[in-house]
């Protein structure tokens, strides 16, 4: 049986190496059609960016633009790049961003996952954990964001280290000079991807240093890893990257017509899509702009909920005299600004009294899905494809969309293929962990656990944090999760089917 049940995970392992191969042999040198490439490729013309980018990414783009041959990447800006191929100067940028991948999962598997089979010869454990190396790579969510004009291959490379480097500095005992140095390199490259990957960075260490901190008071002092003095260090490492963080995006910033962030979080998390559930509720002089129907078209879509608000508080009317003597560089309206964040103010105060409890349930919901980023995006891709139900999309059905947007056929195999080997992988790792608990072993080793929280710890701030910006859950901002839940399941697979007697299932 045994036997049997290897040689079909193994099969399934190689339909889904041949199909990621193929798959991104069929799309390299061609840019995904996302809205936020155009963005990027235009900020890398000035190097300036506002609240809601960070400049790592066009200066990495604006880097390769200045590569022999990757000019092109540049040029093609101004025409609308998405989906058309640029040759060399796309190339360029996609095989960094893969090799960059290849790197985070080298490193962050080296500190999280011990080698299959200790008690195999070293070549068995060697091509586990190049098998599970290469299992990770040629996942088709990492491939292809790996391949897309976005910040999000580089910001799950920088993720990992970031979370490896610190459990390395925080338990490890030689080279700590060299993981103290990633730590706080993959903390100012992560941040400066992505903006809020420095409040979600310095949340994961926190909360790392404070669990280690209790557990290390529980343990004989012989077992103890974990001091004060390295709580110290890390704070000291994670302030620093802070404040550079800090220094760069303020040495970048420019004006932007974009709503500050806060009326945007307001909107996006507490106002959008309830307007037309508190209708009745709201003062007159709201009901005033906003009618009705309105407030039913708002709460259709984001962007068009956007529109609405400004309609209805004179953004995008005529520019009046007063408006225009005191305009500002970036063009916005004062009287117009005030007005949207008091009506903004006035519709969140009455959602949060009328509508509390379920604004608070679909905050957990969307935390709980942002946890579990693989099954939810495959649940609902799978709820799209059986009923067409877009309200079940959120950014699944743009991330298909664009993914299988040249080979559909084979973008569908590689998917599917996906799933299967996920699901597989996922009984055998359940299996494993209740032979171990059969067995009288500890299912997850105290140690395992211990390595673990910093990836716990991202995870669950990454997920709170977009859970509370925005109502919408989006597999492209959870990679990390993801690629974590990947990491168990094909390592406690290979645990299960590896001769012997069992390993833990992940960690050291």
């Amino acid at each position: 049986m045994r036997r049997l049940l290897l040689l079909i995970w193994l099969a399934l392992v190689g339909i889904q190496l041949a199909l990621g191969v193929t798959w991104i042999a069929q799309n390299l040198d061609a840019v995904p059609d996302y809205g936020d490439t155009g963005d990027y490729l235009q900020l890398a013309r000035t190097l300036e960016v506002d609240a809601y980018r960070g400049i790592a990414y066009p200066a990495f783009i604006a880097g390769v633009n200045s590569l022999p041959g990757g000019a092109g990447l540049l040029r093609s800006a101004g025409r609308g790049a998405s989906g058309t191929k640029m040759k060399a100067g796309v190339v360029y940028l996609q095989v960094i961003q893969f090799l960059t991948s290849l790197a985070g999962f080298a490193y962050f598997l080296r500190v999280f996952v011990t080698r299959v089979g200790p008690e195999a010869s070293p070549w068995i454990a060697r091509g586990a954990g190049v098998l599970l190396l290469l299992l990770l790579l040629f996942d088709p969510l990492v491939a292809h964001f790996d391949l897309a004009v976005m910040t999000d291959g580089l910001t799950l490379s920088a993720s990992l280290a970031f979370c490896a480097a610190l459990a390395d500095f925080g338990l490890g005992g030689s080279r700590r000079w060299l993981s103290g140095l990633v730590l706080f390199a993959s903390l100012v490259l992560a941040a400066t991807l992505r903006v809020e990957k420095l409040w979600v960075c310095a949340c994961t260490a926190l909360a790392a240093l404070v669990v280690w901190l209790f557990l290390q008071r529980r343990a004989a002092p012989e077992e103890r890893q974990f001091s004060l003095a390295r709580a110290a260090q890390i704070a000291g490492i994670v302030l620093l990257g802070g404040l550079t963080v800090s220094w760069l995006h303020r040495s970048a910033h420019a004006d932007s017509r974009r709503w500050p962030m806060y009326d945007s979080m307001l909107h996006a998390r507490i106002v959008f899509p309830n307007v037309s559930k508190v209708y009745d509720e709201l003062p007159a002089k709201v009901q005033s702009r906003i009618s009705r129907k309105d407030a039913q078209r708002h709460d259709t879509d984001s962007i068009v909920g956007f529109r609405v608000i400004n309609d209805a508080t004179g953004a995008s009317g005529p520019i009046r005299v007063k408006d225009r003597r005191e305009m500002g560089k970036d063009g916005t309206r004062p009287s117009a600004e005030r007005e949207r964040r008091s009506m903004l103010e006035t519709i969140a105060g009455v959602v949060l009294r009328e509508r509390w409890a379920a604004l608070a349930a679909d905050v957990f919901k969307d935390a709980l899905e942002n946890v579990a980023a693989t099954f939810s995006f495959y649940v609902r891709l799978a709820i799209l494809a059986r009923t067409g139900d877009v309200s079940c999309a959120d950014g699944t059905q743009k991330t298909y969309e664009v993914l299988s947007q040249r080979h559909p056929r084979t973008s569908l195999y590689y998917v599917c293929s996906s799933v299967a080997l996920v699901l597989s992988s996922a009984a055998l790792a359940l299996a494993a962990l209740v032979r171990r608990g059969q067995s009288g072993a500890p299912r997850v080793e105290h140690r395992t656990l211990i390595t673990w929280i910093p990836v716990a710890a991202f995870v669950l701030a990454n997920a709170c944090a977009f859970a509370l910006r925005a109502d919408m859950v989006h597999i492209r901002y959870m990679l990390l999760a993801h690629v974590a839940f990947l990491v168990l399941v094909f390592r406690g697979a290979l645990d299960w089917l590896a001769a012997g007697r069992v390993s833990p299932p992940a960690g050291r």
